[in-house]
């Protein structure tokens, strides 16, 4: 079981997301994904899941998007670097799934190494 960190982006600046970058904080469990979350002094109202999103979205990838400087924290504490193609293939193997959960957020697609 790992945490892993996408490819930052560069970003525009909006009332949302008032940074110049981002990319997403991901894991294959939901204990690892907060025990890092915690780690790096994000708030649980942060994370991108089904509840933020209003809805129940089968596939959807469960993370917090975070700056490039909690990315190079995440990193220091062990977080994998995975491209963002390799997160989509982790969103992918979500949605392979009916919505049961197995103890990986990523319906057992979350293995990347």
């Amino acid at each position: 079981m790992a945490v892993y960190v996408d490819s930052l982006e560069q970003t525009e600046r909006t009332r949302v997301w008032p940074f110049d970058d981002r990319c997403r904080l991901l894991a294959d469990s939901e204990r690892e994904l907060e025990e890092m979350a915690t780690k790096l002094g994000l708030e649980r109202k942060w994370r991108s899941d089904e509840r933020s999103a209003g809805k129940w979205m089968v596939g959807l990838l469960v993370h917090y998007p975070i700056t490039g400087g909690k990315r190079a924290a995440a990193v220091r504490m062990g977080a994998r670097e995975i491209t963002t193609e390799q997160a989509e293939l982790m969103r992918k193997g979500a949605g392979a799934k009916t919505g049961e959960s197995d103890g990986c957020l990523f319906g057992g697609g979350g293995r990347m190494l």
